[in-house]
């Protein structure tokens, strides 16, 4: 049996509730339309492998996929963004690859961006005349007047601004590794196997996996 999908797409760093808001509209379509909601998601995130070094960022690919499943996404398709993507032209991107996709509809955010030097876009997609799929574009989520970005919630975390930072995911921000953004030194309030605990954080020690809920 061949597998349609109401997919949405893009980074997903975070899985925070501007992208929740997009998950919950592609899984409720999902159920409307007897598709499976699914999530298209770039790896390494193009940041990492348009620099050529590490960035930290807020989740790793497995951190990520198990949000995305946690708010109801069934299966995610999991694009390597490598040379041969980085370099496609948007046009052949949305025709060679989505195309060739069971997509029923792609759902994407407003500043969704695709192709070779990001030229594509959201208009690229509703605008062309040889996609084989609907497409739907989600609002932003706007909070205290600011979009909730991944980039925002970055920056409030190195800024020490946990709590905001966790209003604006809509989940305890989780460190595995040096490899996520880190919060300064200081002392916070933090879930550990289930329990809540104050607890130093010292940039110089060996991070631990832990979740963050706000700074004390």
């Amino acid at each position: 049996m061949v597998m349609i999908y109401d997919c949405c797409i893009g980074n997903f760093d975070g899985v925070h509730r501007g992208h929740q808001k997009l998950i919950a509209r592609t899984v409720q379509s999902a159920r409307e339309h007897g598709m499976i909601p699914a999530a298209i998601v770039f790896d390494p995130h193009p940041a990492v492998f348009l620099s050529g070094k590490s960035v930290p960022l807020l989740t790793s690919l497995e951190q990520k996929k198990k949000l995305l499943y946690q708010y109801g996404i069934e299966e995610v398709i999991i694009f390597p963004f490598d040379e041969v993507i980085a370099s496609m032209r948007a046009e052949d991107f949305l025709n060679f690859v989505l195309n060739e996709m069971e997509i029923h509809t792609l759902f994407c955010g407003t500043d969704f961006r695709f192709g070779n030097r990001a030229l594509g876009n959201k208009e690229t997609l509703l605008n062309s005349d040889r996609r084989k799929f609907e497409v739907e574009v989600v609002d932003e989520l706007i909070l205290d007047e600011r979009k909730v970005s991944s980039s925002v919630i970055r920056n409030l975390i190195a800024d020490g601004e946990v709590e905001k930072a966790v209003e604006y995911l809509g989940h305890y921000y989780e460190i595995e590794s040096a490899e996520n953004v880190l919060p300064p030194e200081g002392k916070y309030l933090v879930e550990v196997n289930g329990e809540e605990r104050e607890y130093r954080f010292k940039t110089a020690s060996k991070v631990r996996r832990l979740s963050f809920i706000r700074e004390l």
